[in-house]
């Protein structure tokens, strides 16, 4: 019998084309996807129950972002140090077990920041 695992993650957006999985494209879903096959914490997606809280554009970054999953992997203590060796991209940072019925995307609460890079041509004054 597995466990259900909610993973708290943290990625540089620049180097994805977005966070939900797309054919050929290069996603924070598919790096999360491809560590967890790497340490054996998952084998199947559909059968894993991988979910992910939200979803961001490309070039977006996320500092808590959450993916959820089941996976019959051993040593809960050693699963993010795992992780983070499987993927130089995605930074796995916190864990907790949780139950079959929990959903990353009906998260209590959301916090964003825009950041918008100054440039000559802005007028700051209309903004």
């Amino acid at each position: 019998m597995g466990w259900h695992a909610a993973v708290m993650i943290a990625y540089d957006g620049r180097v994805f084309t977005g966070s939900q999985r797309q054919p050929n494209k290069n996603t924070v879903e598919d790096e999360c996807i491809r560590a967890l096959k790497r340490v054996h914490a998952i084998e199947l997606v559909k059968e894993s129950r991988f979910r992910a809280a939200s979803r961001t554009d490309t070039g977006v970054s996320a500092l808590c972002n959450v993916i959820a999953f089941e996976t019959e992997f051993k040593t809960k203590e050693r699963l993010l140090r795992a992780l983070n060796a499987a993927s130089e991209t995605v930074y796995f940072y916190a864990y907790a077990e949780v139950g079959p019925e929990f959903s990353p995307r009906r998260a209590k609460q959301r916090w964003y920041r825009y950041f918008q890079p100054a440039s000559k041509e802005m007028d700051l004054d209309l903004m």
